[in-house]
């Protein structure tokens, strides 16, 4: 199965945990779960971080649907990256329905 035919899933996932739990990011969210976070900071990293500081579910969905690859300076970078999944996410929902 390639990325492609996955991603549409993980987007569907990651909607469905953030409007079950409510967790929008916001900047005292993300303070919260990553304050111990070691910056700069990989995806994973952050991820490991907030899963050990008991973050929500959606939170953790949408930093593990964060680049792999990217290495972010700070909290502001973070919430930066997952306000940015907000327009993917609109983007897959309205190419479904035949919407550019």
């Amino acid at each position: 199965m390639s990325l492609f035919g996955t991603l549409p899933d993980r987007f569907d996932q990651t909607r469905q945990a953030i409007e079950e739990e409510g967790v929008e990011p916001d900047k005292r969210t993300v303070r919260r779960y990553l304050r111990d976070a070691d910056y700069p900071a990989k995806q994973q990293e952050l991820v490991s971080v907030a899963d050990s500081k008991g973050a929500p579910t959606a939170l953790l969905e949408r930093l593990k649907n964060l680049q792999g690859d990217a290495e972010f300076s700070g909290p502001d970078e973070v919430l930066e990256a997952l306000e940015g999944q907000d327009v993917s996410f609109d983007h897959v929902r309205r190419s479904r329905r035949g919407n550019p």
